[in-house]
């Protein structure tokens, strides 16, 4: 907010994107949610930071949905190998009472080695100092 002159905008995409419903993202959304609770950079959390620090939101445009094929295999062998930063110093205790079941369940759905596809988006909001 203080480099931002009257009339600044500044546009924040929050990480991880928005995914459309499918069974290997309800494993890893719940997995996520287990590990580390609700998003800090989720967009409702966002305009209301935003609004505490006096930005109004003037847009919100969401970019061009990204599609791609891959298994729940493929996901859990992601997992399994901590692709993401937040799996890399998880504690043993809490990998196998929140990671390793979600392994066990993506492995578990239907033809586990077959490629779904997947789509997400970002949903890029800009806020305005008055």
């Amino acid at each position: 907010v203080r480099i931002l002159a009257p009339g600044g905008r500044l546009a924040v995409a929050p990480a991880g994107g928005q995914w459309d419903d499918d069974d290997i993202g309800a494993v890893v959304q719940a997995m996520h949610h287990a590990l580390r609770g609700a998003p800090v950079d989720a967009p409702p959390a966002l305009v209301d930071a935003a609004d505490t620090l006096g930005l109004s939101l003037v847009a919100e445009v969401a970019t061009r949905s990204e599609v791609w094929h891959q298994s729940p295999d493929d996901q859990a062998r992601s997992i399994e190998s901590r692709t993401w930063s937040s799996l890399w110093d998880l504690p043993d205790d809490r990998w196998a009472a929140v990671v390793e079941p979600a392994i066990a369940a993506l492995r578990a759905l239907p033809a586990p080695t077959s490629p779904r596809e997947r789509r997400t988006h970002y949903r890029v909001l800009v806020f305005e100092r008055p």
